[in-house]
């Protein structure tokens, strides 16, 4: 629940650092205010954020009733994160968009957080290396590996390893890619996507290239798992899937043996998630779309979301807009036609904040924190 804001507490109105001005504008038909407030605490929470019971109402303060001020200490955010997202929040502050609108889009925040690989990888506190990410789950000795031969993801063939220590936060998994089958022996790994579970709960992504480096997904030409932002969208509900009928490898475990883990694994997170006196609804996964849907309508904009964010009516946006070409967007059809970011911008009198090319998949990166 929003509530109004009657006056920040003395300790936000001396930092203020610790706080950031969102706006929402309204970008289809059924879309609300708590919708907005439901999809930052999924954004938060992915970006490790313990949320607190009572820190919606404590932290959330609105303006009027589309601008509303977050206060970033109270959403439980290690000091790492904090330190992190105040650097950011910053560089937001100093810009001309946010001070000639008195705030940042919501969407266009999600872009500058969770939507940016390089933002991401600092605020939750991915490893820097791979090897890092290996020492800690003890990947380079003894662990159960998983040969994936028919994916949805992966151009070829894939393969998961994970800690024989499966206990909650003693286990690490990647999904290594590459060229060549593992059937023959002939595979050869060439990015490394890895994840572990944070301690509020949500899993935590990294991917790394055939150096060990940390990159801002994975190449198209590899498979289609994408940014750390995309990888969420299917592991939200399960530790790890297997969509399609794989065919086994000899040596490694058999499909069955892979899913009895995943399921043991998956249970055991669940009663953790729901044991958490926090914020987070786990008993209703869909309520993630929320955040999905707040990034959607930024990047890919409808008539109505570009008129609430300029000012004008829908009927002047249209004449602006006439010679550009609009499409539906198919994921979510009732938002209706939309229009890419990168036009809308061209012909808005407030130069825009720049932000990553695309929230799921590989692209133009940006990096305020260097």
């Amino acid at each position: 629940m929003l509530l109004p804001d009657c006056g920040a507490p003395e300790s936000s109105r001396q930092n203020e650092s610790n706080t950031i001005v969102l706006i929402w504008n309204k970008g289809f038909e059924k879309q609300t205010g708590n919708d907005v407030v439901r999809g930052l605490m999924w954004t938060f929470s992915w970006l490790g954020a313990d949320l607190p019971e009572g820190c919606i109402e404590n932290s959330i303060r609105v303006q009027d009733s589309v601008k509303f001020t977050v206060n970033l200490d109270g959403l439980g955010f290690s000091e790492i994160a904090g330190k992190e997202l105040r650097v950011i929040c910053d560089s937001i502050r100093n810009t001309g968009e946010y001070k000639a609108r008195g705030g940042l889009d919501v969407g266009e925040f999600i872009m500058l957080t969770l939507g940016s690989s390089n933002h991401y990888y600092r605020i939750v506190g991915a490893p820097v290396k791979f090897t890092e990410f290996v020492k800690t789950y003890h990947l380079d000795s003894t662990v159960n590996v998983f040969g994936v031969t028919v994916s949805s993801i992966s151009a070829g063939h894939r393969k998961i390893i994970f800690s024989k220590d499966t206990s909650l936060f003693h286990c690490g998994f990647m999904a290594i890619e590459g060229h060549g089958s593992l059937d023959s022996g002939t595979f050869q790994p060439s990015i490394y996507e890895c994840f572990d579970i944070m301690p509020n709960g949500q899993l935590r992504f990294m991917i790394y290239d055939s150096n060990g480096n940390l990159i801002s997904g994975t190449p198209q030409e590899v498979g289609d798992a994408g940014k750390p932002t995309k990888c969420l969208w299917c592991h939200e509900t399960s530790i790890q899937t297997l969509f399609i009928n794989n065919i086994p490898v000899a040596g490694m475990m058999t499909n069955e043996e892979f899913l009895s883990i995943r399921d043991s694994m998956q249970a055991r997170l669940q009663r953790y998630r729901f044991s958490l006196k926090s914020e987070m609804n786990y008993e209703n996964y869909p309520e993630h779309t929320q955040a999905e849907l707040l990034y959607i309508t930024y990047m890919e904009p409808s008539v109505m979301h570009i008129a609430n964010e300029w000012k004008m009516t829908e009927d002047r946006v249209r004449e602006l807009l006439k010679q550009e070409h609009s499409y539906v967007f198919e994921e979510f059809d009732y938002i209706g036609n939309v229009y890419p970011r990168e036009t809308v911008n061209k012909y808005d009198t407030i130069k825009a904040i720049k932000v990553p090319s695309s929230a799921r998949e590989v692209g133009e990166e940006v990096n305020y924190l260097r």
